[in-house]
């Protein structure tokens, strides 16, 4: 099968490529595949452990591999070391088998409305994409916020599965397939919420599961067939790696921190943004990643140029406001919150702080200082009773746009009156 052209895939519409210079569209599985197979490859262990036993093994499948397409979505923002390993070793045997991978990314926040972007389409790959084309922490960064640790894993589902998703319609064009996911054995209930989402079209599948292979047996299966140990795959400012301690990520991921300075910046530049704009922020749970790595002595000096490469980012004054909204069904407790972020300047680090300490003294007003990395200048409270308000302005590194959430003026006018400052 020759390589696919790359296309950019926007709805039901392909437009524009962002790699390449034909235009073309994402190419449908070929008819003469009965029974499609798609893969969800995450680069990780598990999901690499299932692709190369089929690889490798025609015993462990009682289907060809010219049934099999291998889709990937990229977050842009997965460890190097995660990349180097799955394309030294995965890749050349996609290759030898002329087995179809499909590299894919968003092309901005929202998969419907920006679209999905093919970064690669070939049953020759030799290289993974993974720098996308949008970027998770892109995302992040100008809602100055973090992924969410509480309840689904959206930054999951928007940065992968509705890429997928989509993609994989274009590929199966309403035809039954089977949908393989590399759950592992002690993921039996992922599993099972995953098959809630079957249809007659598609029907999951979860080949480490049937196999009885926990993320033990992937990692010595993958050893014994590459002779490489790989690396999890996860963002490198993943809140559930940083908050998983008997699994052993946290250790890990500080480990890779120590070594790389560009995924420790980034994670610390994500949470210094967002924890000034809202101090309950944290990527650790609302726990502070900071104060883990100020703990931990081999950090030190990870820490320390962090902070130098601080001083050199261009930094915000920002006006945050907040509405926190009561539930419907009980207004004694919180429901929601919405915001409006404002840039009143913009310049370097010293200059902010000294533009905040100069609308401190004219307000006649001291700085509150009891949160360790930010100062605040506070206009005004929250209250005890919902809904309440409350605005401040606080210097963060310049990462976040202005931006006003749905219904806020109306909660904003209804939660008090008063003049705005």
């Amino acid at each position: 099968m020759p390589a696919h052209p790359t296309t950019l895939v926007l709805g039901d519409t392909p437009t524009t490529r962002l790699y390449g210079t034909r235009p073309g569209q994402l190419t449908p599985i070929p008819d003469r595949v009965r029974r499609p197979r798609v893969l969800s490859w995450g680069m990780g262990v598990d999901s690499s452990a299932a692709l190369m036993r089929w690889l490798t093994d025609p015993t462990s499948r009682d289907w060809p591999l010219t049934d099999l397409t291998v889709v990937l979505s990229h977050t842009g923002d997965e460890w190097a070391s995660t990349l180097t390993t799955a394309e030294r070793h995965v890749l050349p045997a996609l290759r030898h088998h002329g087995v179809r991978l499909v590299q894919l990314g968003r092309r901005g926040p929202s998969h419907t409305q920006d679209g999905v972007v093919v970064l690669d389409d070939s049953t020759r790959p030799t290289r993974l994409h993974g720098q996308g084309a949008y970027t998770l922490a892109e995302e992040m960064l100008s809602a100055g916020t973090i992924p969410q640790s509480g309840g689904a894993r959206l930054c999951s589902v928007h940065a992968k599965g509705e890429v997928l998703d989509s993609a994989i319609g274009h590929l199966t064009q309403g035809r039954p397939f089977e949908h393989l996911i590399g759950f592992e054995a002690n993921e039996t209930s992922r599993a099972t919420k995953d098959a809630r989402h079957n249809t007659p079209c598609r029907t999951g599948s979860y080949p480490l599961i049937d196999w009885g292979w926990d993320r033990a047996a992937c990692t010595t299966d993958l050893r014994a067939r590459t002779g490489a140990t790989f690396p999890k795959s996860a963002c490198s400012y993943c809140p559930f790696a940083l908050a998983a301690v008997r699994s052993g990520s946290r250790e890990e991921v500080l480990r890779r921190f120590s070594t790389d300075q560009a995924p420790a910046d980034l994670a610390l530049t994500m949470e210094t943004t967002a924890t000034a704009l809202n101090p309950k922020q944290g990527l650790i749970g609302g726990k502070r990643l900071v104060d883990l790595v100020r703990s931990r002595p081999e950090l030190r000096p990870t820490l320390a140029r962090f902070h130098q490469n601080l001083e050199h980012r261009e930094h915000a004054l920002y006006r945050v406001r907040r509405v926190l909204r009561p539930r419907r069904d009980d207004p004694t407790k919180l429901g929601n919150a919405v915001r409006s972020i404002q840039t009143v300047a913009t310049g370097t680090r010293e200059a902010m702080d000294a533009t905040l300490g100069e609308m401190a003294r004219r307000a006649n007003q001291a700085l509150d200082t009891t949160d360790p990395d930010h100062q605040r200048l506070w206009v005004h409270h929250r209250g005890p009773a919902l809904p309440t308000r409350e605005q401040f302005l606080v210097m963060a590194p310049h990462t976040a746009h202005d931006k006003t959430g749905r219904g806020f003026d109306q909660a904003w006018a209804k939660a008090s009156q008063a003049t705005l400052w």
